[in-house]
């Protein structure tokens, strides 16, 4: 985030499987970014993450989003700078990982050819 050319204010995070903590949304959060979502497929899990953010005071950086990322599109079309993930499991195959990040990398970011 800090080495964006505009500063971390102006990227947008993507965080897949958000988890009951939000722990990656919030941490882009601290970190500067202007605007984080978190996706989580889980209804009450996201409900939990939608707790701790207003807990931690970035509701209005951290939009928690219902549902698998593969069917979820960003608010108004917007695409995210970077995408971050926890994979739970010991290779990226587990929970189908790797078809939801590649599938988010070419659908929901802004520049999916530039590493």
């Amino acid at each position: 985030l800090n080495a964006a050319p505009d500063g971390p204010e102006s990227q947008t995070v993507l965080d897949l499987g958000t988890g009951p903590f939000a722990l990656f949304a919030v941490m882009a959060a601290e970190m500067g970014a202007g605007k984080v979502y978190a996706i989580e497929a889980n209804p009450d899990i996201a409900e939990n993450a939608r707790k701790v953010i207003r807990e931690k005071g970035y509701d209005d950086i951290i939009t928690v989003l219902d549902g698998f990322s593969t069917n979820v599109s960003l608010p108004n079309n917007e695409k995210a700078d970077i995408i971050v993930a926890e994979i739970v499991g010991s290779i990226a195959t587990e929970e189908a990982a790797y078809a939801t990040i590649l599938d988010a990398h070419k659908r929901l970011i802004k520049e999916p050819n530039n590493p």
